[in-house]
This record gives structure tokens, sequence and C-alpha cells, in this order.
């Protein structure tokens, strides 16, 4: 099993320190910004299963957009969903009962790094790399469209009409955990750590490649249950309630790994050779630069530089009353009771920790974070350098967008895929917390 646990402490400070100038004093003018777009190598839709599945190549052409929201705080998964065109006698085939649970899609989505932003030409010397590769599981959305059976199949009989299509949205779930995420292991390990018991589950859910963050909780337990709960669940357990990360842990499966990560602005669990910083670039001396979009990468240093396009804070009116109610009592192992309004008479909720940082603190943190986050959009970067892992650190020009310099963690991102010809142009949001 992969499990990469980095120890990423303060050793590099002072080459951080040096790498911060840098890069503050890089203009966005000054560099080649790189515009990167997306290639569909190959797309399969599979319907049925054994030796009566069948096999329906998806062209570029036939797909209008897709999407890939993260919700790195509030889901174990992508959302991850494709607009296409098929015939209507292929829709028909994947919305029978019988195929509706057995339909399947390989994708092998590529990724490029261009100069130019518009007025694109293939070229022989573009190296394009994977960026999503393997197989989903499709769940069928609404068709666009409101034809009859039998309407379209006497359409489909007339020479005139036939191969007419229909636009459906699926959504697309990876194979590798959509079987697994609700399976549930239920056993009791002996004289065990909870790194321990989190590469126990991922062995037993036969889940590889997964990023971990150094614990903060290196606690031996003698006796560990795991109870009978689905494996996101246990292992969201095994953070949040044992504090596996004083801060809290985001667990998620995305489309190209498995993180269980600290929630702190820092990158403390990478793959070897990764670039572990995303720097966001604000611009208010070139507009045209900003509207440009684009990146820049350091290859010998592995940083990126991101041109974002457009910034906005989060809305945090009345955050306190929506997130924690009026009064939450927290009880520890220990018997210590601690409220969030003393002089409330009346108590919203009761939350028993069993260890790490009590639940007040935990609330207050989350309500700081929500309030100093911000939002920033960026057209045509890899999507690789808005990973959760990474540490991002906004260098911003002007009083407006100045106070929002320093380090965040990313919570949460949306990647839009747009088709333009042969390729997709991509627009990304990310949505960042301190």
């Amino acid at each position: 099993m992969t499990i990469h646990s980095v120890y990423y402490f303060e050793k590099l400070h002072y080459n951080e320190i040096l790498l911060r100038i840098e890069v503050t004093q890089l203009k966005l003018e000054n560099v080649k910004l790189s515009f990167w777009k997306y290639r569909m190598k190959s797309c399969t839709l599979i319907i049925g299963s054994g030796k009566k599945a069948k096999k329906y190549p998806v062209e570029t052409d036939m797909i209008q957009n897709m999407q890939i929201i993260n919700d790195y705080e509030k889901s174990y998964f992508p959302f991850f969903t494709m607009t296409l065109q098929l015939p209507n006698a292929t829709y028909r085939t994947l919305t029978k009962r019988e195929n509706s649970a057995n339909a399947k899609m390989k994708i092998h989505l590529q990724r490029g790094r261009f100069q130019e932003a518009i007025n694109l030409t293939p070229s022989k010397s573009i190296s394009f790399k994977d960026t999503v590769k393997g197989t989903f599981h499709v769940v069928v959305g609404p068709k666009e469209q409101d034809l009859s059976v039998m309407g379209q199949e006497k359409a489909e009989k007339d020479s005139n009409q036939y191969g007419q299509l229909s636009t459906i949205t699926v959504s697309l779930y990876k194979e590798d955990y959509f079987n697994r995420y609700d399976l549930v292991i239920n056993a009791v390990l002996q004289n065990v750590t909870l790194m321990d018991t989190m590469v126990y589950c991922f062995n037993k859910a036969g889940i590889k490649n997964v990023l971990v963050s150094p614990p903060s909780n290196t606690k031996l337990y003698s006796e560990f249950r795991l109870i009978p709960i689905s494996l996101c669940d246990m292992l969201n357990r095994i953070g949040e309630t044992y504090a596996f990360h004083k801060k809290g842990s985001i667990v998620y499966f995305d489309l190209t790994r498995a993180y269980v990560i600290d929630k702190t602005s820092a990158c403390t669990a990478y793959a070897r050779n990764e670039y572990k910083t995303s720097y966001i670039a604000v611009s208010i001396e070139s507009q045209s630069t900003r509207e440009t979009g684009g990146m820049y990468a350091n290859t010998k240093k592995k940083f990126y530089v991101l041109n974002a396009i457009a910034v906005d804070t989060s809305n945090t009116s009345d955050t306190t009353n929506k997130f924690a109610g009026k009064n939450i009592v927290s009880v520890n192992s220990q018997g210590k009771v601690s409220k969030t309004n003393k002089k409330a008479s009346k108590v919203n909720k009761v939350v028993i920790q069993q260890e790490g940082e009590s639940t007040i603190k935990s609330v207050k943190r989350a309500l700081k974070e929500t309030k100093g986050g911000f939002e920033s959009s960026f057209n045509d970067i890899n999507i690789m350098a808005l990973s959760p892992n990474k540490q991002f650190v906004v260098s911003a020009e002007g009083t407006t967008y100045k106070k929002f310099n320093g380090k965040y963690r990313l919570v949460a991102s949306t990647h839009i895929f747009s088709r333009d010809g042969e390729y997709f142009t991509v627009t990304s949001t990310g949505k960042f917390a301190k």
C-alpha cells in the first residue's frame, strides 16, 4: 500500500522566505504565462455488464461541457458531471431498468500547456499529461427533450431524422471508490496507533495512493474498536473524535488520489517531486493581464503562480447562529464542561468529545477561518495547482486586495470545462480559508 506520510515542518523556513520575496517581486507582466487546455484522448460509454456489455465511443464533439465540484469540508467525493449528446436509441438503452445500475464510462482526460490563450493550432511539440483517467459509474440525469419512446422510434425509422440526438447530463463516480465508500469494517484492533488504524482501514478497502499528514495524536491504544459504520464515517471519526490532527482532518477521495490531511495552511503531505506551493497573484497595474488568466510554473523551485481574474470575500454575516446556534455545551473525556455562551439558559446542542482541541475552540476557529476567507477565479490553469494539500500564498497589489496577503488552505473548488474545437478550456474557482 502506498501511503505518503511526510513530516514537513520549518526545515525549509529559510528557503521559503527567499522564495516568498522572489514571488512578491515577480511581476506578471515580466513572465511568460502559460495556458492549459484539455483534450479527451478517449471516452467510452459501456452499457450493461459481462459478455452482454455494449460499448459506445463518445467523441469530443459529443461532449458539451464537464464540471468538477470539490467540497473538502462537507463531502467525501467530487461531484463530477458531463453534459453530452447521445443518439436517442443509445439513450433509451442506457435508461432501461436493467442497465441503469450497470452503466460505466472509461475516461482519459489530458492537459497540455500552450503559449497562447486563443487561436490555438495543433502542435506536435505540445506534451499532454494525464489529468483524469479511470472507469466511472454513470448515473443518468434528466434528458432535455421530452420525447415519447414511440415518437423517438418512429423518427428513427424515417431516414431523414435517423440519428437524432438527445442532450443529457450524467453524474460520474470513480469505480475505485464507488463500491467501497459504504464498506463496513467491523474489527477490534490491539496495541495500535491511529495511523495503524487508518492503514488497516485502507488496506481492507483496497484503496491505494493516499496522502496522509503526520498525526498529532500518536498515542498507543491497547484496544481500538472499529464500529459498524461506513469506511468514510470511520475515517472521519478517527480524524475528528480522536483528534488525528489537532486542528481537524480532511478526509477526501479525489479523482486522482485520496487525502487524510490536516486543516492547516501548510503543505504537510505530498508525493515525490510534487509542487507544494501555489501563489495567487492579484495584479491591479494591468487589467488586461488580470483578465487574460493563465499561470506560471517554476520547474526548478517547484511552485506555481496563478493569475487571479477575480477575488471576492466570503459573506460571514450571522455566521455564528447559522453554524453553531446560540449555545453549545461541550463535554470532554475528563468531564470538563464548556459553553459558547455562559449566560444562555437554553442549550442548542451537546457535543461529547474524546481528545484533542475542545469543540468550543474548534467552533471559534472555524468561524475565524470563515471570516478570513475569500474566493478567487482563474482561467486556463492546470487544475492540479488547486489541490487541497498545497499551501496557498496570496500576493496582491493595492489597498483593496492587499489585506488578503498571507497563507491559506483550500476548502472548496469548482472546475468548468467548456468545449472549444478539439480542446476544452477551463474556468476554475477556489474558496480559501486561513
